[in-house]
């Protein structure tokens, strides 16, 4: 699974994707329903033994932006 959010500042990619209110699903965001429903899974089936990483990256492309668009500044 490799969800992306793509978008301006503030333009609620984080919220979409990581938003968790407890025991309310509908607004939960994307990774918290996903993670809810595959551990659901996972206790429904007594055969197998699972083992879950899950590991989260944030590019900011600010700092090259800034490179690009005006002299050498390091904002970063």
């Amino acid at each position: 699974m490799l969800p992306t959010a793509y978008g301006q500042t503030g333009s609620g990619k984080t919220h979409s994707l990581l938003n968790m209110v407890a025991g309310d699903p509908e607004v939960s965001g994307l990774v918290p329903r996903v993670v809810q429903d595959l551990f659901s899974r996972m206790a429904k089936d007594p055969f197998h033994d699972y083992m879950v990483t899950c590991s989260f990256m944030q590019v900011s492309v600010q700092c090259l932006v800034t490179w690009e668009l005006r002299p050498p500044i390091h904002t970063c």
